[in-house]
């Protein structure tokens, strides 16, 4: 490949990644030699193996529907934490709550050592 590449197409990225997987080259080298961050270079590996498996499978999908499950999946998984949040921050010990007392009015007091739980 060109020493002196001055913009990264498909067809040359592509390249690069088959050296790679075919084990001619390996990422820190490629990095080296063509100054690019290791990071880039590895997400273009798993473009790269995510597209031959689609390309591969007896019904492929098209890449609005590949996208389109790609965001569901980040939306549940965001979901998912959003969800954990709120719990944690909601969720106190029992013996850090503060309570009214019966027939007192809006005076609240700690729990002591004892649990109410």
């Amino acid at each position: 490949m060109e020493d002196e590449i001055k913009r990264w197409t498909a067809c040359r990225k592509s390249a690069l990644v088959l050296e790679i997987i075919k084990g001619k080259s390996t990422v820190a080298e490629a990095s080296r030699v063509y100054d690019l961050p290791p990071s880039e270079i590895e997400k273009w590996i798993e473009d790269g193996k995510r597209g031959m498996e689609n390309a591969l499978r007896a019904n492929p999908q098209d890449l609005r529907e590949q996208y389109e499950k790609q965001l569901k999946e980040l939306q549940d998984a965001y979901g998912e934490a959003m969800l954990e949040l709120r719990g944690r921050k909601d969720w106190s010990p029992c013996w850090a709550r503060t309570r009214t007392r019966a027939g007192a009015s809006r005076q609240t007091f700690k729990q002591s050592a004892e649990c109410c739980c």
